[in-house]
């Protein structure tokens, strides 16, 4: 066997060795303190708000892909130039460190929005950036400073906690000021002999026989030796003098220490000691609520049996083989009462007791006279009831409480992984393994720079179908709730959903079975022979057994290994630097052939320019639309790399949704939201057509339409020009709502930017306009002109390309020049598509023809921008301008002329102008 081959095996399992022994709570990243300047912030959308975004992911992509406990990084601008690191703690290992840098820089983002300078702590690293350069430079300020002193057990946990400890026996020792400056000031003349590039020290000391005091110190790697040494003597000196300190810890941007009573970190393979002063925290009280309806009467026999059965409820609580969970009932005919608790299934027997009494306690305040109340905290539910309900499924009250942190960007990746997760969490919680029906379940998300962490817990009486049908109406709850926020939970009297972008709950250890020290000394006998030759044989047999499944298991991984390298090679060949970010996008071919049933004809919905449209049903049941390119062209390459870029990047009502996208040797896939009444050009000109749209839903189209591309021009991360705006392009769902589609052709510009030129036309005749036509010259007017002649066509029900009209009719401007005309001589029915019925409002019917004759001004600096059609429409009082008459051309007869080009590149930047000064208007009115 090759030598190589059996070290990569073995250290594939060292390494599953060490992330089962690491899987303890002490690993879960322990947040200190952040700190955000104010005196200098960015906006959102700005040049720099990118690079933050795009130095956040290069830190947290380092410190997955390496072993680097030190990182410093620069993203170059002219102006936004921004510098970021991050270090982890000396001692940890690479993995703690990793999901350190992974919290911290989802956090510094949620915490400091919008500084251009922040800085956050945790005990086991640290991140930061800036806008101005600080690699190995000096900073002794902002500082966060922490000490455990005499009074922490009472102040800092909760009297149950402090009992638990003295009945222990355990005492916190008291460290002499004299011996903690000597202790660590030893640790710094270490640092400052130290050959490594690490920056870290420990050192240990006695206090007593019994007692120790250790310490650890630490600077950045990039720090000089004489500026360590000056930041760390600097943090001593803030240590207070008098012996009343029990351990701290004090950072600070270039350097930190610490110091307790016991080994609070890593040594060698050694995780910190299991100490029980470890601050769990108290239960955080979430709801309750009580029954209004049923009162008892106080020093009655009803009082008395509550009391007996809470008392009991709080003994239960305390037991270790509850398994969190207790049902019982006091009392007899109508003075019973029944009551339960169900503590998380991750906690320990301690904090579940201590939860269950500050429950109690709450409730004998909150429900004095009340015959049912229920109570949620975020480790257990306590209820009691004058009715039996054990085993029964009971949804209401339902209680919900969304995440203080909203998503900063890419939320439409993190949601699909929140509703994938969840819907995994609710099918598998009801059949795992045990008897406390409780689920958790984790999985990174990339576009978030975070993991997401869910948890799922039905009552231990309830069958499964009952729990999955409570976890079912939890996750709609979750899903009006907390959409776009970073946490959220439901929960019910039967069942309890939670998900969060942080670990919530405690992490299952694996227990390790230690032999004994001396073992006993075989007994020989007679028969030892015959027994060695068989305990070689099983020894040779079990060894054998063992590396053959050792084999396997490696050679499982590494197949995963390369193929999760394939796709990566993959996404980094087609989509470069930003391939990380539509990587939580990316479906398997065989997941989007099954949806689809092999592609069967049966399925296809439609054919575009670049390939067909199938309609695909998931495993969960979701419909999805899937549009399968063109083979072999280069064409359609390239609007698939742009749709995938452009449009993960957006969301919005009136957009329809990409769900994902497959990339498999020839085959490029488009994964949409399924949107079930086909386009809008199937409603308006099909000869197939169901049903004649009604005025109110053709309005409804043209305000979604309208919201849509505001959106793409105004409020999008960057101005996204689609080029492409037709009916075709304009899908409708089940409720006739518009969604705007097919964004191939579009292109992103600055936010400050309106107009840009291509050599390339991209578009169909008919929306295109003049100016982008004639001299390749787009701006937002370029979709406005589109829009324009969309207006029109809804309202009239003719396209502006009928093969119907004869070629002098479009000469002579076609349903352009026939809708100016009938506009100016108020002929309504004229223009009026003459199959439409029950027609509402004339008016509304006039001033839409008004705004599509605005739209088609030749002129582009005199069309309205897009917010100014979303005000027209909102808002009967506003004033409208006259319109110019509608440019009449014909494509082919149009040639370019280098006067006319330069005549409309000055229109054009008159109007780069004249829309900043349309967006400070807009301000004036409501969105």
């Amino acid at each position: 066997m090759d030598m190589s081959f059996l070290k990569l095996v073995v250290s594939y399992f060292v390494l599953l060795t060490a992330f089962n022994v690491a899987s303890s709570d002490e690993d879960i990243p322990a947040y200190y303190d952040h700190n955000c300047t104010i005196e200098n912030n960015f906006t959102s959308d700005s040049p720099y708000q990118f690079n933050l975004i795009t130095l956040l992911t290069s830190l947290y992509s380092k410190a997955n892909a390496t072993d680097n406990q030190f990182y410093n990084a620069t993203v170059e601008a002219d102006t936004d130039a921004v510098y970021g690191e991050y270090m982890c703690r000396g001692d940890v290992p690479m993995e703690v460190c990793q999901t350190c840098v992974q919290d911290a820089t989802s956090r510094i983002a949620s915490e400091c929005p919008y500084n251009r300078e922040a800085i956050i702590w945790y005990d086991q690293c640290y991140v930061r950036y800036s806008d101005r350069y600080f690699f190995s430079t000096l900073h002794q300020l902002p500082n966060v400073i922490s000490f455990f002193t005499d009074d922490d057990c009472s102040r800092r946990l909760t009297p149950i906690k402090c009992k638990m400890i003295q009945s222990t026996g355990f005492m916190i020792p008291r460290i002499s000021g004299s011996q903690l400056n000597l202790t660590l000031n030893n640790a710094v003349v270490e640092l400052e002999a130290e050959t490594s590039n690490k920056r870290f020290a420990t050192k240990a000391a006695n206090l007593t026989l019994r007692d120790k005091l250790y310490t650890l110190v630490q600077c950045t790697p990039d720090l000089s030796p004489q500026f360590c040494s000056k930041c760390l003597y600097g943090l001593i000196k803030l240590i207070p003098s008098n012996d009343t300190v029990l351990g701290g810890r004090i950072l600070n941007p270039s350097c930190n220490l610490g110091f307790r009573g016991y080994r609070f970190y890593y040594k060698g393979n050694l995780p910190p000691s299991v100490f029980i002063y470890k601050e769990i925290g108290r239960p955080t009280f979430t709801g309750y609520n009580c029954s209004a309806t049923e009162n008892f009467k106080a020093n009655g026999l009803y009082l008395n049996n509550l009391r007996s059965l809470t008392l009991s409820l709080s003994i239960m609580s305390s037991i270790n083989n509850t398994d969190g969970f207790y049902r019982t009932f006091v009392g007899d005919k109508s003075n019973t009462v029944y009551g339960l608790f169900m503590c998380r299934g991750d906690v320990p027997v301690e904090l579940c007791h201590e939860c269950v009494n500050e429950g109690i306690d709450q409730l004998n305040s909150s429900c004095p006279s009340s015959k049912e109340a229920i109570i949620w905290y975020d480790t257990c539910m306590l209820r009691y009831s004058n009715r039996s309900f054990f085993s029964t499924l009971d949804t209401q009250p339902t209680y919900t409480k969304p995440g203080a942190d909203k998503l900063q960007s890419q939320t439409e990746g993190f949601k699909r992984l929140l509703a994938s997760s969840l819907n995994d969490l609710v099918e598998a919680t009801p059949n795992s393994v045990g008897v406390k029906n409780f689920k958790t379940n984790n999985v990174p998300s990339p576009s978030e720079l975070t993991t997401l962490y869910t948890l799922a817990q039905c009552t231990p009486t309830l069958n499964g179908p009952d729990c999955k049908k409570c976890l079912q109406g939890a996750l709609d709850h979750i899903k009006s709730c907390c959409l776009g926020k970073r946490g959220g939970q439901a929960m019910n009297p039967s069942c309890h959903l939670r998900f969060e972008s942080y670990l919530f709950y405690y992490n299952q250890t694996t227990a390790v079975s230690v032999p004994p020290a001396n073992p006993p000394t075989p007994e020989v006998s007679e028969n030892a022979g015959k027994h060695n030759d068989r305990s070689r044989t099983i020894i040779i047999a079990v060894s054998v057994t063992v590396v053959t499944i050792m084999l396997l298991c490696f050679g499982y991984y590494y197949w995963l290994r390369k193929k999760s390298k394939s796709y990566k090679n993959i996404l980094k060949k087609n989509f470069g630097s930003e391939g990380a970010i539509v990587e939580s996008l990316q479906f398997s071919f065989a997941t989007i052939e099954a949806a689809t049933d092999k592609f069967s004809i049966e399925n296809r919905i439609g054919k575009g320019g670049f390939g067909e449209v199938y309609m695909g049903i998931l495993p969960d049941g979701s419909k999805i639309a899937v549009k399968r390119l063109s083979e072999n062209s280069s064409q359609g390459l390239s609007e698939f790399k742009n749709e995938v870029l452009l449009i993960a990047k957006l969301q919005h009502r009136n957009l329809v949704a990409l769900l994902g996208f497959c990339l498999k040797d020839q085959e490029k896939i488009l994964v949409y939201e399924y949107v079930p009444n086909k386009s809008l050009d199937y409603f308006l000109f099909s000869s197939q057509k169901p049903r004649e749209l009604n005025w109110p839903e053709r309005y409804k189209i043209i305000e979604g339409v309208a919201r849509g591309i505001h959106y793409l021009h105004e409020y999008s991360r960057l101005k996204v020009i689609h080029r492409d705006l037709k009916p075709s392009n304009i899908l409708l769902d089940d409720e006739m709502n518009p969604k705007i589609s097919d964004f191939g052709m579009a292109r992103m510009v600055c936010i400050n930017e309106t107009r840009g030129s291509t050599n390339r036309i991209a578009g169909t005749v008919g929306y295109i306009s003049p100016e982008y036509f004639r001299f390749g010259l787009f701006s937002d007017k370029s979709d406005v002109f589109s829009f324009g002649v969309i207006v029109l066509e809804i309202i009239s029900g003719k396209s502006i390309n009928s093969e119907s009209e004869s070629r002098e009719s479009q000469y002579e401007g076609g349903l352009l020049n026939e809708a100016w005309k009938h506009w100016r001589n108020e002929e309504l029915t004229a223009i009026l598509d003459s199959n439409m019925t029950e027609v509402v409002s004339h008016s509304e019917i006039m001033k839409c023809i008004h705004i599509g004759l605005l739209c088609v001004q030749g002129n582009p600096q005199i069309r309205p921008s897009m917010n100014e059609v979303v005000q027209y429409l909102s808002n009967d009082s506003m004033h409208l301008p006259i319109p110019q008459e509608p440019v009449f051309f014909m494509y082919s007869q149009m040639e370019p002329a280098a006067t006319n080009r330069a005549i409309m590149e000055a229109q054009l930047a008159n109007h780069n102008q004249y829309s900043i000064n349309e967006i400070s208007e807009s301000q004036l009115f409501p969105r």
